[in-house]
């Protein structure tokens, strides 16, 4: 109707009076959510204001779920790290000690799998912080008043160690990872150039099928 009174040369303009719904925009109370320029950039420590990655209107549409799950290939992980224990995948399908209950070949392979020691401990070695790192960045929880908020502070990681400092990796570790991720994992994230070895291809074709 406003739109028929708008293109009446009898009227000068028409628009529709309309409520819209208010939400105040969510913000996590963590201890160091204020240095996260990369989610919400005011202009701290000199930074450009604004250049962020707008986390708040995501946000507002969702924090994650649970039932989405991230695997972290990387070079290990503090599963007991108080932002990111909560958020660790769990494999329901693992409960007997020394049974590969999903028969993926992976024993007990309960919250993700070291694919350098072989065993189902993915912590790093000391000195190895780049896969806490990721993994917070992603899915630190969000709102327990320490430390940081992650992207998807709703959805669970999946833990898998591939590398370490002093070795390196293993291209074959690589493509197995990522095997073993597609498997199980809504999103592969790798942080880390992987050379472009047949195996690493195949194995990042079958994610991608």
């Amino acid at each position: 109707l406003a739109g028929q009174w708008a293109g009446s040369p009898l009227v000068q303009w028409a628009e529709a009076s309309c409520f819209r719904e208010v939400r105040p925009k969510w913000i996590p109370n963590d201890e160091h959510f204020a240095n996260q320029w990369y989610l919400r950039n005011t202009g701290q420590a000199g930074s450009f204001r604004n250049h962020d990655i707008e986390i708040e209107k995501a946000w507002d549409i969702t924090r994650g779920t649970s039932t989405v799950v991230v695997a972290v290939l990387d070079n290990g992980f503090d599963l007991d790290h108080i932002d990111l224990s909560a958020n660790v995948y769990s494999n329901a399908l693992e409960g007997v000690p020394g049974n590969d209950g999903d028969g993926n070949g992976y024993t007990n392979d309960w919250r993700g799998w070291d694919f350098v020691g072989n065993d189902n401990n993915p912590s790093p070695d000391p000195g190895d912080r780049h896969g806490t790192a990721v993994a917070g960045i992603i899915s630190a929880v969000a709102s327990n008043g320490t430390s940081t908020a992650g992207v998807a502070p709703g959805c669970r990681f999946l833990p898998l160690r591939v590398y370490n400092e002093s070795l390196g990796a293993d291209e074959i570790l690589w493509a197995d990872a990522i095997t073993y991720a597609a498997d199980k994992a809504d999103v592969i994230s790798i942080s880390a150039y992987i050379y472009p070895s047949f195996a690493a291809q195949e194995a990042l074709r079958y994610a991608a099928s």
